[in-house]
């Protein structure tokens, strides 16, 4: 089955890695004369990080579901629209998603830093069509 639609991570919050990684890096180098190489592999590790966000598919929206994975090491959620109850915008930074699974509500939380503002807003208009279609 082919996705409908991807979302990936906004190209700010991967750029800002791999600033982040280089500065690490750069910093690891130069206290690696003093002895203290631990700031080179946190560096490494951030750089490894920024390249997997590069092209990681956060969501993606199917024709009667959706697939959330938010982080690397995070569960993939798989959720139906007929199971969606409703969305709810706490904030700027804080949406969440209430959803039926196994009778009971759960909700999931949508790290809207990760995302562009004008891909955030798709999804959030595609969530509502679907649940209230």
């Amino acid at each position: 089955m082919e996705a409908r639609k991807i979302f990936k991570p906004a190209k700010k919050f991967v750029n800002q890695q791999f600033l982040i990684s280089a500065i690490m890096l750069i910093g690891g180098f130069i206290a690696l004369a003093n002895g203290v190489p631990h700031l080179i592999a946190m560096g490494i590790l951030v750089l490894i990080m920024a390249y997997y966000h590069k092209n990681r598919q956060m969501i993606k929206l199917f024709d009667n579901n959706m697939e959330l994975k938010f982080s690397p090491l995070g569960p993939t959620t798989y959720v139906k629209y007929t199971d969606i109850e409703k969305t709810e915008r706490e904030s700027d930074k804080r949406i969440f998603i209430y959803y039926t699974e196994g009778g009971k509500t759960k909700k999931i939380r949508v790290p809207v830093h990760l995302l562009e503002q004008n891909d955030l807003t798709e999804f959030l208009k595609v969530v509502e069509a679907k649940k209230n279609a």
